[in-house]
């Protein structure tokens, strides 16, 4: 995705579960610096937070104690970033792991899968994903529809792929 707006965050986490803490918490502060209305930041909040869990489930890794004869280990990294572009609130998440997003059918069985039906559904359908090109990994996005009175910006171009669905 690329993106023309003067408002642009990016916050860059180890894909560890305290990114997903971590993300809320920048996006809050942003959002709220932004002006945006209450009930768009707390799905804009939902859809950071289920995107940050994705990315730390699938990309991220368990601590490992250090070990001196080991050198540094390798950790993971996720990125988030957030912008405003035409009449939409625009929420990237970056991570190493190169497997597509699953949208999966609601299960009453499964104890997760369905934290994508949430940002499909606050999204509108308008999310997906698209392979990252310079690094490792992919970058998951959603848009949010703004409300009125937030002033437009250039439009948004989207490449790449939509989720895969089940």
């Amino acid at each position: 995705m690329t993106s023309s707006s003067r408002l642009h965050s990016v916050l860059d986490l180890a894909c560890e579960r305290s990114a997903v803490r971590y993300a809320k918490g920048h996006a809050d502060a942003v959002l709220r610096d932004w002006g945006l209305p209450e009930d768009l930041a707390y799905d804009a909040l939902t859809v950071v937070a289920e995107l940050a869990s994705n990315a730390v489930r699938h990309a991220g890794a368990e601590a490992k104690p250090f070990a001196p004869d080991c050198g540094q280990p390798h950790v993971p990294r996720c990125e988030l970033t957030l912008w405003i572009a035409a009449d939409r609130l625009c929420i990237a998440m970056y991570d190493e792991s190169p497997r597509p997003p699953l949208l999966r059918p609601p299960s009453a069985e499964s104890e997760n899968g369905r934290g994508l039906q949430l940002v499909n559904g606050l999204s509108d359908g308008a999310w997906g994903y698209q392979p990252a090109a310079h690094r490792p990994g992919k970058t998951v996005w959603a848009q949010l529809p703004l409300t009125a009175g937030v002033p437009p910006e250039p439009a948004l171009t989207t490449t790449g792929n939509h989720a895969v669905t089940a």
